[in-house]
């Protein structure tokens, strides 16, 4: 007789779901690309790039790169801000040589922010830094990406120079002077880099703070000397009693003769000598308002460098939200409000300079800078 051990064994309790009371199972979240650590994600990015040639004698393997990183620029970095990261890692380091051949002196270039100021890099920190000539960089890139892709395309294509001329003669050293003036700027303290200010922001009629204006009216006044106030008291009493009676106004000529002797003359010369000068009034400082470099651009010609101010939106909103408040406001002469504020929306050129052709990019900015600097401390 044969008995079968499964048999007799007894059968496994039942499920039961867990208590309220007991310890509740965390779920899991769902784990997509982009939840992988950044190393991890872009060692994933390389693993794209072909390693062989194709099939055919056109898919040679520096063509299908090429393919690649032209993928990378139009459709891969667009899908999150993880993926973007990733990919504009590889296609600035894949590119910055080429751009860095194209640079035509005197001009330089530092398109990476690793003199300015540090941001700390986190989930929520900007993409998008104040640093303008890596700007200039991502728009080579994408320029020279599809020009790679037209190359490879087509034998019918021809490379074009002139589409480079612009960007390396114009927008490359406009970009890079801003960077500089950023940077001197902020030392010299007539730029900060708070994006948008909500309180106390500046206009551009007055380089100073309204605060120290006032500070410096209420010094001045506490420091006038007591023999000023008195006199100026005096003046109004006498003023107030040459115009109530014109009798007194009559008389005073002969008193004045009659106070003129000798004892009155020797004893005014006496009273003079003891009176001693007012010390002097030490000059105000004014402390400068420094202006945020988003408002700021440069105006770049071969003769001639300036500094622009731009409005912020806030200034936009704040001027309409004021003009719709008139008698005829916005909302039903909304030409006339806009000729009311047009000195407000206006775009207003600070400074400016003429430089050389040969003059570098540093020893442009630092005029720029001290020009601007003169001018807060003027206006």
């Amino acid at each position: 007789m044969i008995l079968d051990e499964k048999c007799i064994l007894a059968p496994p309790p039942p499920y039961v779901q867990a208590t309220a009371g007991g310890c509740p199972l965390r779920r899991r979240s769902d784990l997509t690309l982009s939840s992988l650590p950044s190393h991890l994600l872009l060692q994933v990015v390389y693993c794209t790039f072909p390693l062989e040639d194709g099939e055919h004698d056109s898919d040679s393997k520096a063509v299908r790169q090429r393919e690649n990183l032209h993928w990378l620029e139009k459709s891969l970095r667009l899908v999150n801000r993880a993926l973007y990261i990733a990919c504009m890692h590889i296609l600035r380091s894949t590119y910055l040589p080429a751009y860095d051949r194209l640079v035509r002196p005197p001009y330089t270039s530092d398109p990476f922010p690793t003199s300015s100021v540090s941001e700390t890099q986190s989930s929520t920190s900007p993409l998008f830094t104040h640093h303008r000539e890596l700007a200039t960089l991502d728009r080579f890139i994408s320029l020279l990406a599809h020009e790679d892709r037209l190359l490879d395309a087509s034998d019918l294509h021809l490379p074009r120079e002139e589409a480079y001329k612009d960007l390396f003669d114009l927008v490359q050293p406009k970009s890079r002077l801003e960077d500089l003036i950023a940077e001197q700027g902020c030392s010299c303290g007539v730029v900060v880099f708070d994006r948008l200010r909500s309180k106390g922001h500046r206009s551009t009629n007055s380089g100073l703070s309204v605060v120290s204006v006032s500070s410096a009216m209420t010094s001045t006044s506490t420091l006038s000397s007591p023999h000023d106030s008195t006199s100026s008291i005096k003046k109004h009493y006498d003023n107030e009693l040459t115009s109530s009676s014109p009798m007194l106004s009559m008389q005073t000529p002969p008193k004045v003769k009659q106070k003129k002797s000798s004892f009155n003359l020797f004893s005014f010369r006496r009273s003079k000598k003891s009176i001693t000068p007012p010390p002097p009034v030490p000059a105000q400082k004014y402390s400068i308002d420094p202006i945020p470099f988003s408002t700021l651009t440069v105006s770049f010609s071969p003769k001639s460098v300036g500094l622009v101010y731009t409005p912020p939106p806030q200034a936009l909103y704040s001027a309409f939200t004021t003009c719709s408040s008139f008698p005829y406001g916005g909302s039903t002469y909304g030409s006339l409000s806009v000729s009311m504020n047009a000195n407000v929306l206006r775009k207003k050129t600070l400074v400016e300079i003429s430089r050389a052709r040969d003059e570098p990019l540093e020893v442009s900015a630092n005029r720029l800078v001290q020009s601007l600097k003169a001018w807060l401390e003027e206006n």
